[in-house]
């Protein structure tokens, strides 16, 4: 008897990891086979941000005689689903509401879509929460379970829009809700930063209760505007991620707070992403405290009045195993600050800043031989979970300070060996700068830089002794000013022809570029496509 291989469970079972959303439901419409067998990989995450799960919801709603609720097809399906990422509150209600969604690794909630707050869970919530009425709250919306009396508390802002702010209010309850359900399974957790500055947590002993329960969780950005770090890791000691801010002021919490020191080699952490700028002692005591840290990422340095730290009495001069730092905003006194710091950084690897001071490549090439990623985004890209895909890092830049910073990276290329990566869209060398030195990094295999004064009508014009670059323009410009004034030489004659000079310019260049033979990825801007265009017609 011959068999139809579609009809083996072995077969169906080691397709289901490999078909789109939208594939496997068209499959569980086939047969009630084949709907057996890929139902659970259909349910296995679950992401409404995607277009394709709201019409999947939307289809399985209406395909039945009795079409069933969200909410009952959360409870049909939820011991399916391992990992939830959420922006719809009518989503996160029902998944709240399922008793069967306890099977939960990673739940991620995110900025809110629902146009209008939806309606209470269930009677018994009505009822919990007519018992326990507070004047701040009222206005919100009831509290949904016991449990959460005196444990959030509303901020004095005033958003313009009331419903928004009564949905967050709603949607942090039954994030938590989701939490407890779950406390067995759950390992990376994500809310919303809005709802930490809308509804601070003011119970710790809540927060931290709650966390201590999660016997697996490994990664939790939770929203929180404050974190008391210290009794976090106590708690959580096999956490290897944490996005979060630190409470202020920090710095009372690490002379006081912090276990002692037999206890540091328990601390797991990873990654720490902060959304504060740190003092210098603040951060000095950090690597010492977390010695398994390989990423560090937060706004920015600050520095007190008076002598700076001296990190020989803070770290008990031992330099930091740090592999990354990765900082989001400029400040004032970086060029000054940031050399200093790399001398206690002799194993870092991935560094990120916005603007990359001469100062600062001097100290990375001097003291951190082993540097294998540069960037200007802001943000940490060391193979870590990130937390559901948050999107781009806005970088922030005072008000005064260039976005660029011509050919600094060039001495980056220049002298350290090790490079892979160079993601520095912001970042400017000019193409007769760049082949005039040799690049040490044979090996790098993403290289993004914006190379500038590589077409035709970029010409060199010499002042006496300074060198600089005109367009085409300001040559016209240039040109009839000197005719005026009958020739004095202020712009030398005789110039290069445009054509010659762009052709020999761009073979140099790519002899460059040929001999990195591991480059995968490669984009120097729309300066360098346009020219290479032009001189290939």
């Amino acid at each position: 008897m011959k068999i139809n291989p579609l009809t083996l469970p072995e077969l169906l079972v080691s397709l289901g990891p490999f078909l789109s959303v939208q594939d496997l439901y068209s499959s569980t419409q086939v047969n009630r086979l084949w709907n057996t067998f890929l139902v659970p990989f259909l349910w296995y995450s679950i992401d409404d941000r995607l277009f394709s799960w709201p019409a999947i919801l939307n289809r399985i709603h209406h395909d039945d005689d009795e079409p069933d609720t969200v909410q009952v097809l959360f409870e049909k399906y939820g011991h399916h689903i391992h990992h939830l990422s959420l922006s719809w509150l009518t989503t996160l209600q029902a998944a709240s509401a399922a008793a069967t969604c306890a099977q939960l690794r990673s739940l991620l909630v995110f900025g809110l879509k629902d146009r209008d707050p939806p309606p209470l869970l269930t009677n018994e919530s009505e009822e919990a929460s007519s018992h326990h009425h507070h004047p701040t709250q009222s206005s919100l919306g009831p509290l949904l379970a016991p449990m959460f009396e005196r444990v959030f508390r509303p901020s004095q802002e005033v958003w313009g829009n009331r419903i928004k702010q009564r949905q967050y209010w709603t949607m942090v309850q039954l994030y938590w809700v989701l939490v407890h359900r779950n406390k067995q399974h759950l390992q990376n957790l994500h809310l919303e930063a809005a709802v930490g500055r809308l509804f601070r947590m003011v119970s710790k002993e809540y927060l931290f209760d709650s966390l201590a329960l999660l016997i697996e969780l490994k990664s939790i950005d939770t929203g929180l505007v404050q974190m008391d770090l210290p009794v976090l890791l106590d708690q959580i000691p096999s956490l290897r991620t944490l996005r979060s801010r630190l409470n202020d002021p920090f710095t009372k919490e690490v002379y006081f707070s912090w276990p002692t020191p037999l206890r540091e080699s328990f601390f797991q952490l990873r990654l720490l992403e902060l959304r504060d700028r740190l003092y210098l002692q603040e951060f000095y005591h950090l690597l010492r405290y977390l010695p398994q840290l390989d990423d560090i990422v937060f706004a920015g340095f600050m520095m007190l009045a008076g002598l700076p730290p001296s990190p020989q009495d803070i770290m008990d001069n031992k330099p930091s195993q740090l592999q990354g730092l990765h900082l989001r905003q400029i400040g004032k006194q970086d060029d000054r600050i940031i050399p200093g710091i790399l001398q206690w950084l002799p194993n870092l690897k991935r560094f990120g800043i916005a603007l990359l001071y001469p100062s600062i490549a001097k100290a990375l090439r001097t003291h951190c031989p082993n540097l294998e990623s540069f960037s200007d985004s802001g943000e940490a890209e060391n193979g870590h979970e990130q937390g559901g895909g948050r999107g781009g890092v806005v970088v922030v830049i005072p008000p005064g300070v260039p976005i660029s910073s011509a050919n600094t990276l060039n001495h980056l290329l220049q002298h350290c060996s090790k490079l892979r990566t160079v993601r520095a869209g912001r970042h400017t060398i000019m193409g007769s700068y760049a082949v005039k030195h040799s690049w040490a990094c044979k090996r790098i295999e993403t290289l993004c830089f914006r190379l500038a004064g590589v077409r035709e009508d970029t010409l060199t014009v010499k002042r006496s002794t300074t060198t600089r670059t005109l367009s085409r323009g300001e040559l016209r410009s240039s040109g009839s000013s000197s005719s005026s004034n009958g020739g004095d030489g202020e712009v030398e004659s005789g110039l290069v022809s445009r054509g010659a000079q762009c052709r020999e310019l761009h073979r140099r260049i790519k002899e460059r570029l040929g001999e990195l033979k591991s480059l995968r990825v490669i984009d120097l801007g729309e300066e360098w496509a346009e020219a290479t265009l032009m001189v290939t017609d």
